[in-house]
């Protein structure tokens, strides 16, 4: 069983939480987490509170830089794919 990180946040260097789904990234900053998440094989428990009152420009502005700094090279998010996920997942 790998050990549980209950105080720290997952790395955010190269992972396929930043550098995979899009979708899954915008989501947790509507939504938030929690419970254990597993990064780069190691689990992690530690609450991320929702930022849903960021703007779509907001959110899109802070994943992209998330997504293309850190030694991290993957592609925007656009504006729209915020306002899209925002509108089918906020009840």
């Amino acid at each position: 069983m790998e050990r549980v990180f209950p105080n720290y946040t997952p790395p955010l260097v190269q992972t396929e939480l930043v550098l995979g789904d899009k979708k899954r990234l915008i989501e947790i900053i509507l939504h938030g987490q929690e419970g254990i998440i597993e990064v780069k094989g190691q689990q992690y428990n530690n609450i991320m509170a929702k930022l849903d009152y960021l703007g779509n420009k907001e959110i899109s502005e802070v994943l992209s830089y998330v997504r293309s700094n850190f030694n991290n090279n993957a592609e925007d998010v656009a504006i729209n794919e915020v306002k899209m996920i925002r509108s089918t997942t906020i009840n």
